[in-house]
């Protein structure tokens, strides 16, 4: 008989692919160490372009509108009327786009908004060239190699920059679903679950039947007959420990103990070596697979107990375990759909009606969303809109979207972990009333969006692993290196996710039943993506941006820090029972005791490293305001709910021992009390009386009171960012535009307290001669960012403001402090009385 043909391995060639394109790249960045600009360059950038100074005209009708010196870049803007704007962009020559034309020391590239831009970029070009003598980078360090990365040509692939963020959204939309559709298949069907039978080829998944459990017509006749309880737990080397008491309706205990031993080395062959206590034969279909042979050894003992009493016990823990262990998941696809349908509905209901649309986000005006930004300098959104998207309220409308995608990707991620979909359910339903996800749907905080994200990439890493449909294993495999690269795109310290996802291929332990163990071939290819992705893209990402971060975080004090949160009853936001519901707190640590007491030790030392390993890494930060700390914890939620799901699952299971009264009232009282959390802890949901908070709703408001055209001047201190520059970004048409020209000023470097420095060039042409519509703006910066012996007051440059203009009050809030993020706050001191103030400029004093 000739052999059969070799069937294909598109996983084998896919991993060959993948580490031949991977290793191209990485070894040409590690011939290549791009320039990089350090700081305090600011007066050699601004001579190259001398004459122009920022602030004054370049041509009629444009202004020389910003410097923005990046890393490894410089952008150039000049802006004009009708919010046109064009920007210059230098780049090393060596690393400049294709197209740019070179200059001295320069690749030169532009970008435009509108037509007339041609004329002021042809001034500062020429400007540039007349300037720069050809040896800018020579006075410029290089980044050396281990310490600070440069950005590989991998990196920008995967930032996906040249794709438009609502195609990726419709793409994530699309793998959402159906990875939806596979997880609501009836049990069985697509991933497979076992009791340590030995795990088939992958190519053979395919086609293979549903598993069955080995004795399954006893296990049929079995339940025909008695109550039973099996406890089947799978050790890492494949050895299977089974008990099962069977209370018959005579009254006697029939207590088995099945020791089998099996051999995963091989598939055709396999040892099993059994000890029974039963008065049945137990292994009489066991032995009858075609394809195992099999070697069993029984010894057999009965012992009987007639005594009634004793039997109360047994019957508890018979019963608690029967529905669990035997058939778990016999709820049908429609119904788990209707009920997943539900939820989300629910949870999308909550989330539009309790939180507050506010900025919770650290340095709300310089930090923005990665998914937003996509969204924002993408062609579709022009397309798809009439009137103007405003930057700040497409953040917020992003975060609120994946957080009501959160309970449909945590419901996938859950299914494919804990191998059982009530308990996919019950993750989701928890998830969709947790106060703490509530409280940021609304807001520009990157970590909700991190959580969807992150769940759906390890969904994939799931699918690509275990699924038995091979093509579309092969196609979650090929799409899970965006979905991670945009995992740690979104937040650069998600790369701890990294030991995670390799890790999933090992946890073969789910909540109930065991899963079959994949293959060699499929943890080799996986793990080879993560590995390409992880230090082609996420690594040299985190040491460019957080290098120094990273080095302060492997300290010992990080640990510490982690060991006084995880013992805080405020700043642990998990056991803070402002913040998070007391009962999930408790239903984590049954969870704990559930999959301990179930010898579930892969499934629970993955859940609780999870928790610790996000509880160290945000311990680097460990902010004095509580509602700061919740935001940097919710990265603890995913882990938080499963364990909690766990608990809740193993609670049930033994609820089903009780009388019928309790089996109806305690999962009613559970529902309840998870229904009523969010109402219980409305005040954490809606809490926002906070200085940063209450700034960003105060600025938003003001964006109809200035109107279009105008200019602003505002304090923006240090590194505050300027209020009115993002809240008055918007798109229209496709084109990124602003409602005013605005002027910040910065803090000022050096000067004596009692006198005010003096002003930058563009503010005192602003002083010299106030256009028409001139607005100054009063807020946080002038009373936090303040010199030594001027707490509590105005800092001198925002003082001496009145003294150069005549000012008209426009709009007033005060409150009293209490700093939110305490890189912003500063000198504020808690209760202090705080006002902000916008003026209308009525001309010189």
């Amino acid at each position: 008989m000739p052999p059969r043909p070799r069937p294909p391995r598109p996983f084998v060639r896919l991993a060959q692919l993948g580490a031949l394109v991977g290793a191209l790249l990485m070894a040409g960045e590690a011939l290549a160490q791009r320039p990089v600009l350090p700081p305090g360059r600011e007066e050699a950038v601004q001579a190259l372009f001398h004459p122009h100074r920022l602030g004054e005209p370049v041509t009629d009708g444009w202004s020389f509108a910003t410097i923005r010196i990046e890393a490894t870049h410089i952008l150039a803007r000049v802006e004009g009327p009708r919010g046109g704007h064009g920007e210059l962009r230098l780049d090393h020559p060596d690393w400049a786009p294709s197209g740019a034309t070179t200059s001295g020391s320069f690749g030169v590239s532009r970008s435009q908004s509108a037509d007339g831009t041609r004329a002021p970029l042809d001034a500062l070009e020429a400007a540039l060239r007349a300037n720069d003598d050809g040896r800018f980078w020579s006075t410029h360090q290089i980044i050396p190699l281990g310490q600070g990365p440069p950005p590989s040509r991998l990196r920008t692939a995967l930032e996906l920059q040249w794709l438009d963020g609502l195609l990726l959204f419709a793409v994530f939309l699309g793998i959402l679903a159906v990875l939806l559709g596979y997880s609501l298949r009836a049990p069985n069907a697509s991933l497979d679950t076992t009791r340590g039978t030995k795990p088939s080829p992958w190519w053979s998944l395919a086609s293979q039947r549903p598993w069955q459990p080995r004795n399954a017509h006893a296990h049929a006749h079995a339940h025909a007959h008695v109550d039973g309880d099996v406890d089947g737990d799978v050790d890492g080397d494949g050895r299977t420990r089974t008990r099962s008491r069977m209370d018959a309706n005579s009254g006697t205990d029939a207590d088995t103990d099945t020791d089998t031993d099996t051999d995963t080395d091989t598939v055709a062959d396999s040892d099993t070596d059994t000890d029974t206590d039963a008065d049945s034969d137990a292994d009489s279909d066991a032995d009858s697979d075609a394809d195992t042979d099999t070697d069993a050894d029984t010894d057999t003992d009965t012992d009987t107990d007639a005594d009634s009493d004793a039997d109360t016990d047994t019957d508890a823990d018979s019963d608690a375990d029967s529905d669990a262990d035997s058939d778990v998941d016999r709820a049908s696809p429609k119904r788990i759909a209707l009920a997943l349908t539900a939820i989300a509905a629910l949870g999308v209901a909550l989330r539009l009606t309790l939180p507050h649309v506010v900025g919770l986000e650290a340095w709300p005006y310089d930090r923005l969303f990665a998914p937003t930004r996509l969204v924002f300098d993408g062609p579709l959104l022009g397309h798809l809109t009439s009137g103007p998207v405003w930057l700040s309220d497409l953040a917020t409308t992003t975060t609120l979207v994946l957080a009501c995608l959160a309970p449909l990707t945590i419901f996938v991620h859950a299914r494919y972990l804990l191998a059982d979909r009530r308990a996919a359910l019950v993750a989701a339903a928890i998830l969709t009333v947790l106060p703490l996800h509530l409280r940021f749907s609304r807001s520009d905080v990157a970590f909700i969006g991190s959580m969807t994200i992150s769940s759906l990439a390890f969904g994939m890493i799931h699918a690509a692993t275990r699924e038995r449909d091979r093509r579309f294993a092969a196609l979650c495999l090929a799409l899970a290196g965006p979905a991670i690269a945009m995992t740690y795109l979104v937040r650069p310290d998600n790369l701890v996710y990294f030991p995670l996802l390799l890790a999933t291929a090992f946890v073969n332990e789910g909540v109930f039943s065991d899963k079959r163990p994949p293959t060699r071939a499929r943890i080799a290819v996986v793990a080879a993506l993560v590995c390409l992705v992880t230090f082609g893209f996420g690594l040299p990402r985190l040491l460019e941006g957080y290098g120094d971060n990273v080095q302060e975080g492997l300290s010992p004090s990080t640990l510490l820090a982690a060991a006084r949160v995880a013992l805080s009853p405020t700043h642990n936001i998990l056991i803070n029972p402002e913040l998070t519901p007391p009962g999930l707190t408790a239903l984590a640590l049954v969870g704990v005791w559930v999959l301990g007491i179930r010898r579930r030790w892969r499934l629970l030392v993955f859940l609780v490293g999870w928790l610790l390993m996000f509880l160290v890494v945000h311990a680097y930060v460990v902010p004095p305001e509580v509602y700061m700390q919740a935001r940097y914890h919710l990265h603890l939620v995913i882990p938080f709910v499963l364990l909690a799901t766990c608990g809740l699952v193993g609670l049930l299971a033994r609820a089903r021992a009780l009388s019928a009264r309790w089996r109806r009232a305690i999962p009613a009282a559970l529902a309840v009390y998870l229904l009523a959390s969010p109402f219980l802890h409305l005040h954490a949901v809606r809490f926002i009386e906070l200085d940063d908070p209450r700034e960003w709703r105060f600025v938003h408001e003001l964006r109809e009171v200035i109107p279009e055209g105008c200019t602003v001047l505002e304090y923006t201190g240090e590194r505050a960012g300027s209020r009115f520059t993002r809240v008055g970004l918007y798109a229209l048409d496709g084109e990124a535009r602003s409602r005013w020209r605005v002027v910040p000023i910065p803090a000022p470097e050096a000067s004596a307290p009692a006198t005010p420095p003096p002003y930058p060039d563009d503010v005192s042409a602003l002083f010299a001669d106030p256009p028409e519509c001139l607005y100054w703006y009063a807020g946080l910066p002038c009373l936090a960012y303040v010199p030594p012996g001027f707490e509590g007051r105005e800092a001198p440059i925002c003082h001496e403001i009145p003294n150069r203009l005549r000012l008209e009050m426009v709009a007033e809030r005060q409150f009293t402090s209490r700093a939110y993020d305490p890189n912003l706050g500063h000198n504020l001191r808690p209760g202090q009385p705080l006002t902000l103030t916008l003026h209308r400029v009525r001309g010189r004093r």
